[in-house]
């Protein structure tokens, strides 16, 4: 496997385990067709963006946009993003460490006006093998 393949084993491992399945928050890759029905779900998107110190590092950003129903305040958002701390604010997986997360603004999505999105951002490094 290349390391871009295994950072993004890594970092879906964490969306198919078992605790994240129990959370009931759905989480589709950025290129996935998600179900029109869904009030609560996050998308994910990997950007690696600068090269590592070596040819088996990557470094880069985790985009997880979460989706919430609009009009209700932006409590149930926060919570999203506090969950999604828990599972990777300052830890490592597999090969890939996380660093601390922020919050983008707070937004009436475009495409279905009924929710809400935001963008919870989070750095990676991941030191692997290729």
């Amino acid at each position: 496997m290349s390391r871009y393949e295994n950072l993004e084993n890594d970092i879906f491992s964490v969306f198919a385990a078992e605790e994240w399945r129990n959370e009931n928050l759905p989480a589709f890759p950025a290129n996935y067709k998600i179900p029109e029905d869904l009030t609560e779900f996050v998308r994910i998107s990997i950007l690696p963006s600068l090269p590592g110190y070596n040819i088996r590092s990557i470094s880069g950003i985790l985009i997880l946009e979460i989706f919430s129903p609009a009009g209700v305040g932006s409590s149930r958002t926060y919570q999203i993003a506090d969950i999604l701390d828990t599972y990777l604010n300052g830890r490592t997986i597999g090969n890939t460490q996380f660093m601390d997360s922020v919050l983008d603004i707070l937004t009436t999505d475009s495409v279905n006006e009924s929710l809400t999105k935001v963008k919870y951002q989070i750095s990676f490094n991941y030191n692997g093998v290729m």
